[in-house]
């Protein structure tokens, strides 16, 4: 058995697996926050949703940006991973698109563009630079709307 680099994906795939397990507990037991607490609980509820999105969106950058180099696939399993969790951004994001349009209707477009750019980008396999330029002005819209809301 060796004790060198081939372990190292795997345990990092587990300890990203265990962290969007985290993530996604969390969103969940926000959820039913939110009903048990009625009126405020709404609000409550689009905030985690919204951190659930930024995290998302910053998990997938660490994966792709470990998997893609030059419009190449380096590591699939990391790819792979990358693309389940744009997918993810991409669900999270039409769960609460009207309630962003209520708080700020620009902000909640360009959030919509910017993550459907980012999972077109990612099945592209686009410089994981660009990639990140997106997922840096979507965490900024993010951060202002858990602000306005």
């Amino acid at each position: 058995m060796s004790l060198g680099r081939p372990e190292a994906p795997r345990t990092r795939r587990i300890i990203l697996a265990a962290i969007l397990a985290v993530v996604v507990v969390a969103a969940v037991a926000g959820y039913y926050i939110a009903v048990r607490e009625g009126g405020e609980g709404g609000d409550a509820l689009i905030s985690e949703k919204l951190r659930s999105l930024g995290s998302t969106l910053d998990l997938m950058l660490i994966e792709y940006s470990e998997a893609v180099e030059n419009g190449y696939v380096r590591l699939e399993s990391e790819y792979q991973v990358a693309l389940s969790l744009a997918a993810r951004a991409s669900k999270i994001y039409s769960e609460i698109e009207a309630e962003l349009s209520m708080i700020d209707r620009d902000a909640a477009l360009r959030l919509g563009e910017l993550i459907d750019e980012i999972v077109d980008m990612v099945e592209a396999r686009e410089d994981p630079e660009l990639v990140r330029e997106k997922v840096e002005e979507a965490l900024g819209i993010i951060e202002y709307l858990l602000g306005a809301g």
